[in-house]
């Protein structure tokens, strides 16, 4: 049984082994059908070239042979070499037109050649060319052979005149020696001519190989793009997965190294601790595009490899032009520059705090909404930054103070900005200024306290008394007045101090501090304390003057020995004067 199984299996794979030269010969047969019968022509007729040529070549090295003449030796090997050299193009045109469409070029050896610099940058660049010729070699193809076609059609029509005036000439000369010497050069036109039409046939059967085997557009930009994806993209993408694996590894082991470095208190320590980090940032860069070529190398992608190393040599070459300004960013990240992390710094006119120095550093302003900027380091090395005190605001005010401004604008603060403050008004409008501006207006914060002065003018009849009594009662009553309202829980100090005596008033200065939280009421305050000092000269029957208006009167003859005379008039009641 065993014997008969082994005898079937080795009767199967003979039958296989049979059926693919047969089916190989189908195949042939079916593609041999398909050439055309002009081309087995054109194929007859050069090898009966190249035999006619090889008889000729026999028949002259027989010459040179029995020749001894040296004129005639000369004569017959310029003849050999120059058959010689048709039977080779005659050769090389039977093998085009019998492998088709095949470059025969690529097949040919490259001359050796001894050691050029130039040859070796060639070489370098070969993969690059190689590939861009190969993206056109097609089309140059195609028109390469059409302007070959175009080049020899011109030529058999200039040898077609030519022969047809040699053939003028001889049916007009009489004389036989004339016709004789003019017969081999008809002779000579004539090769040259058909010469010239066995390889134009050439050229136009490659051209229409060319064209007969071109695909569509899409075709070909589908086809180049799986290229692509599977050869040079595929490389390339391995590459950069390598390149971000190293990049992402050394980083965190960066983080790791910084944690381990703990930065001292002294300035020897934090120095030490920045130096290592930018060394390491520079370590992880070099380290991670060194893993992008060595993947490159690895994977034998010399175009990708080659590209990457005309675009690193071009950064080196605009990096040195720009070495200055990186050792002063180099001098930046060590925290030895004019600007140094934890300190502060004036940028865009406000004061900010420098958190973080680093490719793109952190600047914070803790009392602005928004106040957290990143500068990059050609920036940063543009300002100058200074040790500060706790004690230093930020800010003149924060969101929600009561404030009053140079023009005379009183709100509370709604939002501040890094580019804009925004001020709420009684009733609700909100007024906004840029942030600049806002603090060109002089601000003054009330929450944080404030005081209150206003001015307040008694008749003349209370001369005696004003400096005594007058003022014990007036802050008595105007304290009293105020600690029973709703702004005593708010009430600092209280004084009424004598001013001045004025044209028409003595005048009173009533100084009452208040703390934050009153700010919101603090134009209502200001009318309550003078409704308060009108309340005490009320209650102590304390006269409030008028505005006096005093004439000086020119005397006349009538009051010539007169004294001159004074007239009064009276205008209106003395309005209390306030001052902030």
């Amino acid at each position: 049984m065993k014997s008969k199984l082994s005898t079937l299996f080795l009767v199967i794979i003979c039958l296989v082994g049979l059926s693919a030269p047969l089916a190989a010969n189908e195949n042939q047969a079916a593609d041999a059908a398909q050439i055309e019968p002009e081309v087995i022509e054109q194929i007859a007729v050069i090898i009966d070239e190249i035999s006619s040529l090889k008889t000729e070549i026999a028949r002259l090295d027989k010459s040179l042979a029995a020749t001894k003449l040296e004129a005639e030796i000369e004569s017959l090997a310029a003849q050999r070499q120059n058959v010689l050299e048709q039977l080779k193009k005659q050769q090389n045109a039977l093998e085009q037109i019998a492998t088709g469409a095949v470059d025969l070029s690529l097949f040919r050896k490259a001359p050796v050649n001894d050691f050029n610099w130039q040859t070796e940058v060639k070489e370098i660049l070969r993969p690059i060319l190689f590939e861009l010729k190969k993206l056109t070699e097609k089309p140059r193809q195609i028109e390469s052979l059409r302007s070959r076609e175009t080049s020899l059609q011109t030529r058999i029509e200039a040898a077609t005149i030519a022969i047809e005036e040699i053939g003028i000439l001889i049916a007009a000369v009489e004389v036989e020696d004339t016709k004789k010497a003019l017969a081999p050069l008809l002779t000579s036109w004539q090769e040259r001519r058909e010469d010239l039409e066995r390889e134009l046939n050439l050229v136009r059967f490659q051209l229409n190989e060319k064209l007969d085997n071109s695909e569509a557009k899409g075709t070909v930009i589908a086809r180049a793009l799986k290229e692509f994806f599977t050869g040079h993209g595929l490389n390339l993408f391995l590459a950069i997965i390598a390149f971000i694996i190293t990049f992402a590894v050394l980083r965190y082991s960066s983080h790791l190294v910084k944690r381990w470095i703990k930065r001292g208190q002294d300035a020897e320590s934090r120095l030490f601790s920045r130096l290592a980090h930018v060394i390491f940032q520079v370590f992880t860069v070099v380290a991670a595009t060194f893993a992008l070529l060595a993947t490159l190398y690895t994977l034998g992608d010399w175009l990708i490899l080659t590209l990457l190393l005309i675009f690193l040599v071009a950064v080196a070459f605009t990096l040195r032009n720009s070495l200055p300004r990186y050792v002063d960013e180099v001098r930046l990240l060590l925290n030895i520059g004019p600007a140094r992390e934890g300190e502060r710094v004036i940028y865009n006119g406000l004061p900010w705090r420098i958190s973080r120095l680093n490719i793109y550093s952190v600047l914070i302003n803790p009392v602005l909404t928004g106040g957290r900027l990143r500068l990059p380091m050609r920036v940063m090395n543009t300002l100058i930054s200074r040790r500060w005190s706790r004690e230093e605001p930020w800010f003149p005010t924060k969101a929600g103070d009561y404030l009053i401004l140079a023009d005379d604008t009183f709100g509370k603060v709604a939002m501040q900005t890094p580019e804009f403050v925004q001020l709420k008004l009684f009733g609700g409008a909100i007024k906004t200024y840029p942030t600049l501006d806002f603090l060109a207006q002089t601000p003054r914060n009330l929450s944080g306290g404030f005081s209150l002065f206003v001015t307040f003018g008694l008749d003349y009849s209370l001369q005696e008394k004003i400096t005594t009594d007058v003022l014990t009662a007036m802050q008595r009553n105007i304290r009293q007045a105020v600690e029973t309202s709703r702004y005593g829980e708010h009430l600092g100090e209280l004084r009424v101090e004598f001013k001045e005596a004025g044209a028409s008033s003595l005048d009173l200065m009533i100084i009452a501090a208040f703390d934050g939280a009153a700010a919101a009421d603090y134009i209502p305050l200001e009318r309550f304390i003078q409704r308060a000092a009108v309340d005490a000269c009320n209650k102590n029957a304390w006269t409030i003057p008028f505005t006096q208006l005093t004439v000086h009167m020119q005397p006349d003859d009538y009051t010539q020995n007169s004294s001159p005379a004074t007239a009064e008039a009276s205008d209106q009641p003395a309005q209390p004067k306030s001052g902030h």
